[in-house]
């Protein structure tokens, strides 16, 4: 339930759900939280709103209703609900930033639970979720964006983050209500956790698997279903998605050699969004393949590997250029792409900053592909091999 209290009634143990306020307005990485300490507390305080919104199912104290005001049911928002205001890309991605490292840390620390034996505190994974399908509304193109922004060394745990975003995405282009959404997400962060009971030395292992290493890290399917399976409010669909990501609609997959109809919607959407990921994703023993020709693997294996639909709405929400991708132009110059053109994603709007030829930094220029035939992008390219100064590059606005 959500009661909207005065702020001198918060206390540590209630469960934050709105802070009346736009999340620029604060420091909290996140709009809903719990309260820890009364640290907490003074810093809501010192925002100056006068009522919060708290969700006592969440709370771990209960709330005296003396002089609450009423309470409403906690139900999906609807296209006339209220929503936070629209920022700017740049502004989105500075709270992205700190979202994705909480989450980070969230998904490490509930593994790192699941490898103790003890069971996942659901109640911390949710708001990272709540939070993501908000931005997902705001900025869809920032949230995607940061799908490209990794550190090799935390690939398991910003692996699950980058799947949860591109199921919601996905989920969002297929017109799928916002509850849907919620699950889509839920079940991208929580479909590797079965991997909290791979063996380390195989997990972290510098290189390729042996095929004894790989069959067992098969296994963290299963696993995953062993824990997911006893957390009260885990709907059929993200139980699903842990189960399904690695079946195949032709039988080929694993564990249980689904086929067709036999995957779930969540179990097709989570399996396209896990291999894009998985295999554009630098590793520590090899470097991502380019999106495009994952693109193209997954367009041949549509209707026998791969569900057609959700293949092709991946590429309706990243184009074959995803935003923040380095490319090469056919007019010999390095650009980096920023947004989406005229035209959409397919063509989007990349900022020129480099020649090749000359190994020069230009000043820097937008180009938009959908008026600019002659313009157009050759390939992929990594920063590394033109020894680029990052400080002259283009960011993300």
């Amino acid at each position: 339930m959500l009661k909207r209290i005065p702020v001198h009634r918060l206390r540590p143990g209630l469960y934050v759900h709105d802070l009346n306020c736009d999340w620029l307005d604060h420091s909290f990485a996140r709009n809903r939280f719990l309260i820890k300490d009364q640290a907490t507390v003074e810093r809501i305080r010192a925002l100056g709103v006068e009522e919060v919104w708290v969700d006592t199912s969440k709370s771990t104290v209960r709330l005296d209703d003396e002089t609450s005001a009423p309470a409403i049911r906690s139900v999906p928002r609807t296209a006339a609900a209220p929503t936070k205001k629209k920022h700017s890309l740049a502004e989105e991605k500075q709270y992205l930033l700190q979202l994705r490292e909480e989450a980070a840390q969230t998904i490490e620390a509930a593994m790192e639970r699941c490898r103790l034996g003890k069971p996942i505190e659901l109640r911390e994974v949710v708001p990272i979720v709540d939070d993501l399908i908000d931005s997902l509304e705001r900025q869809p193109h920032a949230l995607i964006g940061l799908c490209r922004l990794r550190n090799r060394d935390r690939y398991t745990f910003e692996h699950s983050i980058s799947v949860g975003i591109l199921a919601s995405a996905l989920g969002r282009s297929l017109a799928l209500p916002r509850a849907v959404l919620r699950e889509l997400a839920l079940g991208g962060l929580l479909h590797d956790v079965g991997k909290s009971r791979t063996p380390l030395r195989i997990l972290n292992k510098p290189d390729r698997l042996t095929e004894a290493e790989f069959s067992i890290i098969k296994r963290h399917v299963e696993h995953g279903e062993a824990i997911a399976s006893p957390i009260e409010g885990l709907t059929s669909e993200v139980l699903a998605a842990i189960a399904q990501h690695h079946e195949r609609l032709d039988g080929s997959g694993y564990p249980r050699r689904l086929k067709g109809a036999q995957i779930s919607l969540a179990g097709r959407i989570i399996a396209v969004c896990d291999v894009y990921d998985a295999m554009t994703a630098d590793r520590c023993y090899r470097a991502g393949e380019e999106p495009t020709k994952v693109m193209r693997m997954l367009l041949e294996g549509c209707d026998t590997r791969f569900d057609t639909a959700s293949v092709h709405h991946l590429i309706r929400c990243i184009g074959i250029y995803p935003i923040g991708a380095l490319v090469s132009m056919a007019s010999g110059h390095l650009g980096m792409v920023m947004r989406p053109g005229e035209k959409g994603l397919l063509y989007p709007v990349v900022r020129v900053f480099y020649d090749i030829g000359r190994r020069l930094h230009l000043d820097h220029h937008d180009v938009d592909l959908s008026h600019a035939a002659e313009q157009q992008i050759v390939g992929y390219e990594a920063a590394e091999r033109w020894d680029l100064d990052p400080e002259l590059m283009p960011q993300l606005e």
